[in-house]
């Protein structure tokens, strides 16, 4: 299944689930957020990547740069294992996995939320990263405040960030795919203010090929 035809279903699912006013605070969130200029302030195409140096989800340190030293880097900033919506956007990746090996790519799924133990072992260019405090998706400038009405539904449906983020900030990155090229610049951006809206894969394995085309 698609990703966009899963995502579709979440959205009539919960349209059907939730009262009419928390999807009014949802929605009113996602608005407040494309008015603040946030999609377009954040890291841009063209634009030189972060370099950063982290640890993966088998503890190994893991540095952008030698990624890059392989081939293209594509990373994937989602808000957390707690959120449907990113669920279904890592399961619709996961299953590109050997695609993206097959073109020399690697691909990092980042989040402030602890990793998910149900994660591939088969493919070693998958990995999760835990984003303490979004370090790096403060450095693509991709975080934003959740708001105090949005915070009391969090809170409602169970969702304390602090806890799941081990922190005490409640703060998210917005849904952002970047592929970062070999000479380390932004040759593709995705970032979207609503949360529902994630990149189609395919269009990622699509960018891809025409740059191993290009190269």
């Amino acid at each position: 299944m698609a990703l966009d035809q899963r995502l579709a279903e979440l959205n009539t699912q919960a349209c059907k689930e939730l009262p009419a006013q928390e999807i009014a605070v949802m929605q009113r969130a996602s608005a407040t957020l494309r008015k603040s200029g946030i999609t377009e302030q954040c890291l841009q195409a063209g634009e030189s990547a972060p370099e950063f140096t982290v640890k993966d989800q088998y503890g190994n340190s893991l540095s952008i740069k030698d990624l890059l030293r392989k081939g293209p880097v594509v990373i994937n900033f989602f808000r957390g294992f707690w959120c449907n919506y990113c669920q279904a956007e890592l399961s619709a990746y996961q299953e590109l996995l050997q695609a993206l090996q097959n073109l020399n790519t690697s691909y990092l799924a980042i989040s402030p939320n602890t990793p998910n133990e149900n994660q591939p072992h088969s493919v070693n260019n998958y990995f999760q990263i835990t984003d303490t405090d979004n370090h790096i998706a403060k450095q693509f400038g991709i975080v934003y405040q959740v708001e105090q009405n949005q915070k009391e539904l969090f809170s409602q449906w169970g969702v304390d960030l602090e806890k799941l983020n081990h922190g005490d900030k409640w703060e998210l990155p917005l849904p952002a795919t970047y592929i970062i090229s070999k000479n380390g610049c932004v040759d593709f951006k995705f970032v979207h203010s609503d949360y529902r809206k994630r990149l189609e894969p395919t269009r990622v394995l699509e960018r891809l090929q025409e740059l191993q085309n290009d190269s």
